[in-house]
């Protein structure tokens, strides 16, 4: 993309903080049922007879919905830091064109 422009730059800018919006509320939501599902595994286990860090580890190291959950959160948690890294830079491409813009004024 032409980013020579402030127009381009902050369209650019608003469309990721679009998308920023939509990823982190599908990390919320993702995360959520994580903690819901690990909750619940980990307390049928203790119901079940077993201490709570016996539990713990007995879900993680058995269970591959657990494994699952758990890359889903990761998948989108980078998700999210890639959209804000990328809007990031779309600032600082904005703050070079300002600079760029401000040299060429005082060039003439």
């Amino acid at each position: 993309m032409n980013y020579d422009t402030f127009e381009v730059i902050h369209e650019e800018i608003e469309e990721k903080i679009d998308q920023l919006e939509k990823a982190q509320y599908t990390l919320a939501s993702v995360e959520s049922s994580f903690k819901s599902y690990e909750a619940s595994t980990k307390k049928a286990y203790m119901d079940a007879g077993m201490s709570a860090v016996a539990a713990e580890a007995e879900m993680r190291a058995v269970e591959e919905s657990w494994r699952d959950f758990y890359l889903q959160v990761q998948e989108h948690s980078s998700r999210v830091e890639k959209i804000k890294r990328t809007i990031k830079v779309l600032e600082m491409r904005h703050d070079a064109l300002r600079s760029a813009k401000a040299d060429a004024r005082r060039v003439v």
